[in-house]
């Protein structure tokens, strides 16, 4: 742990207790923070190089009251400044210290943050150069920036009146949060960064520090206290204090190296922040996004704030990142994902058509065997009619049992279909059973199938020949089968060995409706 509370502290120690060697008296300290050590070599180097002309090492070598003066500033609570009681420190950087202050000439009851510069600041860029924060945050007024209330000088030194924020950090806030709930907070983050530009400001310093979410749920960006003027070219180098006062971590390349700065320098930080922000792991297309904030060259990175925020958008809403990909595959799972009823109706009418082309094939499939079924039948009945039989000589007459048992023959040597062999068996049992040759129509049906047609001409037939018994097995055995078949039920009283008069009448009728 370092023993000092900033670069500037180990500044004063190492020009009190080190004066000849600094960078030996450093070596000396054996810190362990290296970016607080490049912090002060910074200082150092400063002090070295401006020895005749630098205002910089004119304050740290000749007016070490300025440095204690800025430690002062960390001590100041219960002090006054205006009509405001400083309460309690709640932060302080490159800058300065921030205080929470109340109001204390009774006529309002209100809170405000007060920040206070370090003299040693003041004295090297002058007063109206470090209230500039001031003047960037007069010309915004946005519901996500925090409101500038007044400015002023004191005993204490200069200071800026700024609306008060209670509320927590971003990512102390964001802890509790869904994924896209801090899609949603970060959007508004984009808003009020994407206003600043629309009026010429570059924060310059965007970090989850200086994001405060109020008790609403609403971010509000704080300390523009490196803000820069997007027409500020070249004003003030970026390699002087102000680089001492970036976060590192989320300061953009050019940034860090001194470089003119763009609105780009604001995207780049915001892709940082929003690294932070989310829960790990995140998906390909967020980590893109990321990334494309985050490219080393400013040109690479989202044209805008509110082009990130809108690729948020698109992600949220399930729309397609054209830039990342647009595959059709791509395209239509992120159609899918948005609109799942509409996706699911045209899927089930794709379907839906599929199975009725696919019946109307078999149905036509069906019809057309049905047609050829039938043509082969008729086909095969003519040609029974115009043949001749050895039963009778030709031009002799020839009995319909006769015709029908010439036409059993045909059928065992034709090549009708085997569904259609059978059919022309039934047809021909069942004439022979009408003309009463019922022993011929055993014969028949002796070739057939066991279709229940078959096996009640069969029943009906052994009834006719008086062979009840047959017949009465033949028929419990079917009615086993088919207990709810009304035809075998009724041909079972016709199987049985003795009827009264009147129920042999009633059950034939019955049986031959």
């Amino acid at each position: 742990m370092n023993q000092f509370k900033d670069a500037l502290s180990c500044f004063e120690h190492l020009l009190t207790h080190h004066a000849n060697n600094l960078t030996s008296g450093l070596l000396q300290l054996q810190l362990s923070d290296e970016q607080f050590i490049i912090e002060v070599k910074q200082l150092i180097n400063a002090h070295t190089s401006n020895d005749q002309s630098s205002l910089f090492n004119d304050l740290l070598h000749g007016q070490l009251n300025l440095l204690t003066n800025d430690h002062q500033l960390l001590q100041l609570q219960g002090d006054e400044i205006s009509h405001f009681r400083l309460e309690q420190l709640i932060g302080y950087g490159g800058m300065g210290a921030v205080y929470l202050a109340t109001r204390n000439d009774g006529q309002l009851n209100q809170k405000v943050a007060i920040k206070l510069f370090y003299p040693s600041i003041v004295q090297l860029h002058g007063q109206k150069h470090v209230l500039q924060e001031a003047q960037y945050l007069a010309k915004l007024s946005h519901p996500n920036i925090a409101s500038i209330l007044d400015v002023g000088k004191c005993s204490i030194g200069t200071y800026i009146i700024i609306q008060y924020i209670a509320g927590d950090t971003l990512i102390n806030y964001a802890k509790n949060l869904s994924q896209k709930a801090r899609l949603e907070v970060f959007q508004k983050v984009c808003d009020a960064v994407e206003y600043a530009h629309q009026n010429r400001v570059i924060h310059a310093d965007l970090k989850p520090s200086n994001i405060l979410v109020d008790n609403n749920g609403e971010p509000k960006l704080v300390d523009f206290g490196v803000a820069r003027s997007s027409s500020m070219n070249h004003e003030i180098p970026l390699h002087n204090a102000y680089i001492k006062a970036l976060s590192h971590e989320f300061a953009s390349p050019e940034q860090l190296a001194g470089e003119s700065l763009t609105t780009q320098a604001d995207i780049y930080s915001l892709g940082r922040i929003l690294e932070k922000l989310l829960i790990q792991p995140i998906s390909t297309e967020l980590q893109e996004i990321i990334n494309k904030s985050l490219a080393p060259l400013p040109q690479q990175r989202f044209a805008s704030a509110d082009t990130l925020k809108q690729n948020i958008a698109a992600y949220l809403a399930h729309r397609p990142l054209l830039w990342f990909k647009h595959s059709k595959t791509y395209i239509l799972g992120k159609f899918i994902r948005r609109s799942p009823l509409t996706a699911a109706l045209i899927t089930s009418t794709i379907a839906f058509l599929g199975v009725a082309c696919i019946s109307l094939f078999l149905y036509q499939d069906e019809q057309k065997q049905a047609a050829k079924q039938q043509y082969e039948l008729l086909n095969f009945y003519q040609n029974l009619l115009i043949s001749s039989t050895p039963l009778a000589p030709q031009g002799a007459k020839l009995s319909v049992s006769a015709l029908l048992l010439a036409g059993v023959e045909q059928v065992m040597q034709s090549q009708l279909s085997p569904k259609n062999q059978q059919s022309v068996l039934l047809t021909v049992a069942q004439s022979l059973y009408l003309h009463g040759n019922f022993t011929a129509a055993l014969d028949i049906l002796a070739l057939c199938d066991s279709s229940i047609d078959m096996q009640i001409l069969k029943i009906k037939s052994l009834i006719k020949l008086n062979q009840q018994q047959k017949a009465r097995i033949l028929w419990q055995k079917l009615s086993q089968q088919n207990p709810q078949n009304s035809n075998i039920k009724l041909l079972g009283w016709l199987t049985k060995d003795s009827y009264l008069a009147g129920d042999i009448k009633q059950n034939q009728n019955s049986f031959s409706k």
